[in-house]
């Protein structure tokens, strides 16, 4: 029972003192509590000073991938300027037998044009720049192999002869053409 008196004497106390003087008063006569505070704001501005860390590299790193996309952004375009102008050219008819020595007529497109040359690749600033024209009209447009009006367009059959000619079974016609048609019957 002495223990409980005690704690309640001690308890009647500390609420008169606190009532008396304040939250303050336990912290004038006790020692340790400066660096407690201490403590607590070095807390406090490591974790501010982190956050402003982070948000730097974050910002850092954006105006990386920024410079980086305007870069690429930029030789880009130049590239496609460069492209137009060596379609310009062709179309004008400059004299490509001095460069890659076969002789092309102006009127017909072909794989001896300036067009088809192959660039090596340009270093340009920070970056480099490959210019590759393409013939998209060479290619063999695979949705057009089947449609809902005929069964076999005249591109199925320049397939197989693709096929053909390439030491391939010509079968692999039949299979793009089941894989383009509008039903999910297969060829024979």
């Amino acid at each position: 029972m002495g223990i409980l008196t005690a704690f309640i004497d001690n308890y009647e106390k500390r609420k008169k003192l606190l009532a008396e003087k304040g939250v303050l008063c336990y912290l004038r006569g006790s020692s340790g509590y400066v660096l407690i505070i201490i403590l607590i704001l070095t807390t406090l501005l490591v974790s501010i000073a982190g956050e402003f860390i982070v948000v730097a590299q974050v910002n850092i790193g954006y105006g990386q991938k920024l410079k980086n996309h305007l870069r690429a952004n930029y030789l880009a375009k130049s590239g496609v300027q460069l492209c137009q102008l060596i379609l310009y050219a062709d179309l004008k008819g400059l004299n490509t037998e001095m460069i890659t020595g076969k002789a092309t007529d102006k009127a017909t497109d072909s794989y001896n044009d300036i067009w088809a040359l192959n660039v090596p690749v340009l270093p340009i600033a920070d970056g480099s720049l490959k210019l590759e024209i393409m013939d998209e009209n060479s290619k063999i447009n695979m949705s057009v192999f089947a449609n809902e009006f005929t069964d076999r367009s005249r591109y199925y059959y320049f397939a197989q002869n693709f096929f053909m000619n390439m030491g391939l079974p010509m079968d692999f016609a039949d299979i793009i053409h089941d894989w383009v048609d509008i039903d999910e019957q297969r060829m024979p």
